[in-house]
């Protein structure tokens, strides 16, 4: 089970039910637990089904999982001092939390997930399982996350590798969730180093063991590292070693990597190429969208925009929204409204696209959110110019335009006001020299979206001076793209 061969540990469970003589239905009748059976046969059988319940996890069968964790905590009240085959109660009592925590995040129940994974996590160090500690931290943090927590789940990871180093002086391979989960959460915050740290080290840990609740969420933030800095070569090829793994499992993880293929297609504005995988993806506006597979309909909902099928992509951000909202699921409404101001942007409702955009901020400012809001590029960017401009959030909105510069500093500026530099009061902070009249006028086409050749026409001058001064403008403000001069000029208030 823990290394992914899910085959091979139903086949060994059988092999123990016909050395037992019994089997672990026998343990139950019409949902009752069986009285009489030799309790040394129970402890046995009750690991067979704790096993049988972590199968049904992996293939999401949820009712399955439910039934038998139901009938292992019925049992264990009866023979808690039992020993079971390799585990004490004790410890089987913390697998059976941990996989209820697993039930009730499947079934969107995050506070009860929260008590279980935080119940199995204590339980874990307690008992010295430093496997399950690291797991239960790692899906607790998640769940923080979804819930737009990062400071917390922050702190939950850092606590639970501290927890697990000090219980084995060192780590183990289950402790690459944490690391990954880390390494996201660090990408989120703009602190890049930190982040290609944590994801290349989860997801090396998970490797020994082929651990696949490492490897998906450490290579989807992987490869939205590699796109948000740029590096298509390196994100596609983030995704094309995640296939490679996924083709030696027995677990449908193609659906996932196929996915995150079509959201960088959609990044880079290839209709083609995004198009093909919604027509063979199998989804469709009306699903019944199971909460497992929201992820997908994200992508969905992003294609459906770049093929201007506006209407279907509302249909889909509405149902995943209102999902979303009653589920407490805040990092996924943030996202949702992220989308949903591109939605209407496109379509050219500019109040609505801004009061999408500012509910998102409202709600993310709280966690520091970065990525969500600059991995976007260059269209939000001008929709949070305009955010900044209607007093929205307006620290908050000034840091993530400076962010559009590249990784966020220790400490972000605390507000859009401008502070003139201790050497030349003229200049503001940040600046290496003043612009000049015509540099300024360079700068504000930009802003306004003209081609190089369009604003030699309005500027009446040519084309080579034209780039003479972009250059200028660049060493001046210490950028490197329109999009960091125009988000440099309007947070120093050139612009």
């Amino acid at each position: 089970v823990a290394t992914n061969h899910p085959e091979e540990a139903d086949i060994c469970l059988q092999s123990i039910e016909e050395i037992l003589g019994a089997t672990v239905s026998d343990l139950y009748e019409d949902e009752e637990p069986v009285e009489g059976i030799d309790p040394e046969i129970r402890g046995a059988l009750l690991e067979v089904a704790i096993v049988r319940a972590q199968l049904a996890i992996g293939r999401m069968d949820i009712p399955e999982a439910l039934k038998l964790c139901s009938l292992v905590l019925a049992n264990l009240e009866a023979d808690r001092d039992q020993p079971h085959i390799f585990n004490i109660a004790g410890d089987s009592l913390t697998i059976v939390n941990f996989i209820m925590g697993m039930v009730h995040k499947f079934m969107g129940d995050l506070s009860a997930a929260e008590r279980e994974f935080s119940e199995a996590a204590s339980l874990g160090s307690k008992l010295g399982n430093m496997h399950i500690v690291a797991i239960s931290f790692g899906h607790l943090a998640n769940l923080q996350t979804t819930q737009g927590r990062l400071s917390e789940a922050i702190h939950t990871c850092k606590h639970g590798l501290q927890v697990v180093q000090e219980m084995g002086g060192r780590l183990t391979p289950m402790s690459g969730l944490l690391q990954v989960e880390l390494g996201g959460l660090m990408y989120e915050r703009n602190e890049i180093d930190a982040a290609v740290h944590h994801l290349q080290g989860g997801i090396a840990s998970a490797k020994p063991w082929n651990h696949w609740e490492t490897y998906l969420p450490g290579y989807v933030n992987l490869t939205r590292l590699r796109a948000g800095l740029g590096d298509w070569g390196a994100a596609f090829a983030a995704i094309d070693e995640l296939a490679e793994l996924a083709q030696n499992s027995t677990q449908p993880f193609m659906t996932y990597v196929e996915a995150l293929r079509a959201r960088l297609w959609v990044m880079l504005g290839e209709v083609d190429q995004a198009t093909r995988w919604a027509q063979t993806a199998g989804l469709t506006v009306d699903d019944e969208i199971n909460i497992m597979q929201e992820g997908l309909y994200f992508i969905l909902a992003r294609v459906r925009i770049l093929q201007g099928e506006y209407d279907q992509a509302a249909g889909i951000i509405a149902r995943l929204l209102e999902s979303a909202e009653a589920g407490t699921r805040w990092g996924q409404v943030i996202e949702l409204f992220v989308i949903q101001t591109l939605l209407l942007d496109a379509q050219d409702q500019q109040d609505e696209a801004l009061e999408a955009l500012s509910r998102a901020l409202t709600l993310a400012e709280p966690g520091g959110y970065v990525r969500v809001f600059i991995d976007e590029g260059e269209r939000m960017a001008r929709l949070l110019y305009r955010t900044a401009e209607n007093g929205v959030t307006p620290a908050y909105t000034g840091m993530l335009l400076a962010a559009f510069e590249g990784p966020a500093q220790e400490q972000p500026p605390a507000s859009m006001e401008v502070i003139p530099s201790s050497s030349d009061a003229d200049t503001p902070a940040g600046i290496v020299e003043p612009l000049s009249e015509r540099e300024i006028e360079v700068l504000s086409c930009i802003a306004d979206g003209l081609s190089n050749r369009e604003i030699a026409l309005q500027l009446t001058i040519s084309l080579t001076t034209v780039k003479t001064h972009t250059r200028n403008i660049y060493r001046k403000l210490d950028v490197n793209s329109r999009t960091q001069a125009v988000a440099k000029g309007k947070f120093v208030g050139i612009l």
